[in-house]
Parts: structure tokens; C-alpha cells; sequence
């Protein structure tokens, strides 16, 4: 077990680095809340685009073969919800 006065230990740093403030940018809460909006959310071009993916597909969406309406369910929900 080493101690603070093992010879070994004289002059090392053993605490852990302290963060300057200058390496940082300050940032107000609303650039902050923005940024997480934006990664959410996307862009209002990327918005637009999942909205009419998501109604091309719902126009196209039609029951497959010898499915079963609990099975049409399923996949209609999960089309609505998503």
C-alpha cells in the first residue's frame, strides 16, 4: 500500500484535470433547447419529407393475400403510430 510519503509518489499529480472555462462555449439555455429541437425533430425540409413518405405509403397500404384482419391490424397500427 503506498502512502503520500512513499518515495515513488513525490511529485506526481495524482488529481484528476481541472476543466478550464475557456475551452467551453457559452451557450444560453434556448441554443441549447434549439439544437436538441432540431436533432428531434429535423430540419423543416426532413419534416416535410417523412410527412409525405409516411402518406405515400399509407395511400399504398392494402391488406397482403390470405392475411388475417388481426394481422392487418398490427401492421396498420404500426404504420399510424410510427
Amino acid at each position: 500500500m503506498m502512502t503520500d510519503r512513499d518515495p515513488s509518489a513525490a511529485g506526481t499529480d495524482n488529481q484528476p484535470p481541472m476543466l478550464e472555462e475557456d475551452d467551453f462555449e457559452s451557450s444560453t439555455a434556448k441554443e441549447i433547447w434549439d439544437s436538441l429541437e432540431l436533432l428531434m425533430k429535423g430540419s423543416g425540409k426532413t419534416l416535410k419529407r417523412r410527412k409525405e413518405d409516411m402518406s405515400d405509403e399509407y395511400e399504398r397500404f392494402r391488406a397482403n393475400g390470405n392475411e388475417s384482419i388481426q394481422a392487418y391490424f398490427i401492421r396498420f397500427h404500426k404504420l399510424v403510430n410510427d
